[in-house]
């Protein structure tokens, strides 16, 4: 009669607290009486990559393993021995996938502070590892699901964030593009189609604004020497009333996001000439060799006298 395998003795673990992912976790049972072979159970996620059916197993963990008992027994031709006292085996995740990175401010300017970026929390994550456009640096938050970016003289590039822990790091997140965009100064010049911006007094003018470096939509105010004309708010101007010395300017409000100040301005002054004199009808009656005049003026022209 062939006997049963002894009962097993006690596991001896290289680790009893190991990581997702982690590889070569060695489990060593003393040799047993009658065993032509060894049955081990592991945890899920766990699995023997050398030594399987001898007392001796190499074991790697794959991303999904969870915490679980390894035990071992004695086997042979008439069947399994008592099975070994349970080795329990914690098994610590890697941090999850990180998820979408969102922001106060796409794009930015160089120069720009206190941007900051945010990824929702991540699970099993104790530190968060993040990457930045060249220029870019963390001035608060480092480390933590949100930070805070100054933008120095940077460069146009992508923020990317992972969960890490001691076990490792987790799935780095999709990149979010960061266009940093160079600061301008905006501008406008104003024209007018009068001849040498000179005019007779009554006459249309228009006056045009030309901006720069404002953005898609700029906003317009025309003021007179300095007082704002109500409803004269696009790029031209028309007027007849004008008179001489006064100054047209216009104020342009950028709406460009990357501008050294918001607003620009030009001014013209226009010189207002009095019109023409008006003509004058004569009237005249011959008597002999004496001729009487006289006249009136039809318009508000300058009235002279006749020799």
């Amino acid at each position: 009669v062939d006997p049963l395998p002894a009962s097993a003795g006690n596991i001896i673990s290289s680790a009893t607290t190991v990581c997702q992912t982690q590889t070569g976790v060695t489990y060593t049972i003393p040799i047993i009486a009658n065993a032509t072979g060894y049955t081990w159970t592991l945890p899920a996620g766990a699995n023997i990559v050398a030594g399987a059916n001898t007392n001796q197993i190499t074991v790697d963990f794959s991303d999904t393993a969870v915490s679980g008992d390894v035990t071992v027994s004695g086997a042979n031709a008439c069947g399994n021995g008592a099975a070994s006292t349970a080795v329990a085996i914690t098994v610590n995740a890697l941090p999850a996938s990180a998820g979408n990175i969102t922001s106060s401010a796409t794009p930015v300017c160089q120069n720009q502070t206190g941007v900051i970026y945010t990824i929702p929390a991540i699970a099993h994550a104790t530190g968060y590892t993040w990457t930045l456009p060249a220029g870019a640096n963390i001035v608060a938050g480092a480390n933590t699901n949100q930070i805070t970016v100054d933008f120095s003289d940077a460069s146009s590039g992508q923020v990317t964030v992972k969960g890490t822990n001691a076990c490792g790091d987790g799935v780095i997140s999709a990149p979010l593009a960061v266009t940093v965009s160079t600061s301008l100064t905006p501008g406008v010049s104003l024209t007018s189609d009068a001849n040498n911006n000179e005019i007779v007094q009554g006459i249309q003018v228009t006056f045009t604004a030309t901006p720069s470096n404002t953005g898609t939509a700029p906003t317009y105010q025309w003021q007179i020497d300095g007082v704002n004309i109500a409803g004269a708010t696009n790029d031209t101007y028309v007027t007849n009333t004008l008179k001489d010395g006064e100054t047209v300017s216009v104020i342009v409000t950028a709406s460009a996001p990357c501008i050294t100040t918001s607003t620009a301005s030009a001014s013209l002054s226009m010189k207002v000439v009095s019109p023409p004199d008006q003509p004058l009808n004569v009237t005249g009656v011959s008597t002999l060799n004496e001729v009487v005049l006289s006249w009136e003026t039809t318009g508000a022209g300058n009235e002279s006298g006749f020799y």
